[in-house]
């Protein structure tokens, strides 16, 4: 602790493979004493850029302190998230299998409970437009911050077929 005056992390394309995709991240961390800074940070994801501006405070102590600020041109979500499944129908006349070799009933697991997250945050999310199937969002944009474990989304606001939609948000 005593150790950490400050330093410099360059990050040129780091790749990690994650849920099918292989999204890269490039640019520096500036580290101080107690605090960490981007400086030029990129995420890119199939073809796909975003800005990361991130400013964390406080690093040696609780709660710590961040502020994300997340911007891009277009961000094609159909790119991103798997092919809408097509259900199958059973052959007619076909049973599921009964008796011991049955698929057994799925028990239900317990929701977890409150993180205490020791943790202040606040971001920002905007775009130029935003595609999900058939549906062009243009500039969306998004302000939350997540406090005592309660998240806040101040403003999430966006334009869609020709209006526009803005709305507010609390969960705990």
């Amino acid at each position: 602790k005593e150790l950490l005056q400050g330093g410099e992390i360059t990050l040129n394309a780091m790749q990690l493979t994650a849920g099918g995709q292989r999204p890269s991240i490039g640019g520096q961390l500036l580290l101080g004493k107690d605090s960490l800074e981007s400086k030029g940070l990129t995420l890119t994801v199939k073809e796909q850029k975003l800005a990361i501006g991130l400013k964390a405070a406080n690093l040696l102590a609780k709660p710590i302190k961040l502020s994300v600020a997340v911007s891009g041109d277009t961000l094609d979500l159909n790119k991103l998230l798997p092919a809408k499944a097509k259900a199958t129908a059973a052959p007619a006349g076909s049973t599921a299998p009964a008796g011991p070799s049955a698929a057994p009933k799925a028990v239900a697991k317990p929701e977890p409970g409150p993180l205490n997250l020791p943790l202040v945050a606040n971001g920002t999310v905007t775009l130029n437009s935003l595609l999900f199937r058939t549906l062009t969002i243009s500039k969306p944009s998004l302000t939350w911050r997540l406090a005592d474990n309660l998240l806040t989304v101040d403003s999430l606001k966006g334009g869609l077929a020709g209006g526009s939609f803005n709305d507010t948000a609390r969960v705990n």
